[in-house]
């Protein structure tokens, strides 16, 4: 674990360092010397300056190192991504996930904070911004969310972040319209595969292969025409898709989190006691030496 501040090496390369273990064409292998950046430790939104892609269906590793060739220190690698055998048995069928960050994680009364919404979605997408506490709830509409990265900036903090301050994102995703870069890849993406299916008890499993693979499958369809039907520019993975999952259907994702506000201040009451110095008994009653108090 290092300070904050220090500068990380991001990069990702093929599980062992060997391609053999990868379906990647050499265009896409290529683009693997690219796939890396620097950001700063412990800064939370580092990652929007550092958006790294999977080229290919394959085994890959990420690692972060830090310092300089005699002292260079490096992460456990994390794996990720899956091999065509794996998705040959487990096709898509999960919906990405919404990321939500913000720039800091306290806030103070009139203070500001920016929020960094990471929308994997290919359609129109339209959301709500609600943030508050057990007192007080603001929400703030966002006509327009963009595929990828954005931000969302938060001016003049009130009693609504005061102790602590919950903030929750809603975005309503629709159905890429027909033509559309994301609906057309999609077409494409399910013409390149073909279905097979398995006599598994008590379903029909079907598992959908790309033609690139499948000798008997008629036309291959290779890297370069996935490129070609606009795949990476939709951000629609090139893996096989489940037939029970769209992943282009009108859906209702949220995110959310939680930021530390300022502390309820405290509160000064003062007391003062009167009366007589003895009860109707005649029994004394003693009467501090200063009549007032204060409580916190």
């Amino acid at each position: 674990m290092c300070a904050a501040g220090v500068s990380v090496d991001v990069s990702l390369e093929a599980a062992n360092g060997t391609a053999r273990l990868t379906n990647c064409s050499t265009v896409q292998l290529a683009t693997l010397s690219k796939q890396q950046c620097s950001i700063k430790s412990a800064d939370p939104t580092a990652a929007v300056n550092c958006q790294l892609l999977l080229p290919c269906m394959g085994d890959f590793v990420l690692k972060g190192c830090t310092g300089s060739d005699r002292s260079r220190s490096c992460s456990a690698p994390i794996q990720l991504g899956h091999n065509e055998t794996w998705w040959q048995a487990a096709p898509w069928s999960w919906a990405p996930e919404t990321v939500l960050m913000a720039d800091k994680s306290n806030v103070t009364a009139g203070g500001e904070v920016v929020f960094t919404v990471q929308n994997p979605w290919w359609g129109q997408t339209s959301g709500l911004l609600v943030w508050g506490n057990a007192v007080k709830r603001v929400s703030k509409m966002l006509p327009q969310v963009p595929h990828g990265v954005s931000t969302v900036t938060i001016s003049s903090i009130g009693d609504e972040c005061r102790g602590s301050c919950r903030v929750a994102l809603i975005l309503a995703v629709s159905r890429p319209s027909p033509g559309s870069t994301a609906a057309t890849a999609a077409a494409a993406q399910t013409d390149a595969f073909t279905t097979i299916t398995k006599n598994v008890w008590p379903l029909n499993i079907e598992v959908r292969i790309p033609k690139s693979n499948c000798g008997s499958c008629g036309a291959a369809t290779n890297a370069a025409s996935f490129a070609a039907m606009g795949l990476q520019e939709s951000g629609l993975p090139d893996v096989p898709i489940s037939k029970l999952f769209d992943p282009l259907v009108p859906r209702t994702v949220t995110a959310e989190l939680t930021l530390q506000g300022q502390e309820p201040e405290s509160l000064s009451v003062n007391v003062t006691v009167k009366g007589q110095t003895q009860t109707p008994d005649g029994l004394a009653v003693l009467v501090p030496k200063s009549d007032k108090g204060s409580i916190t």
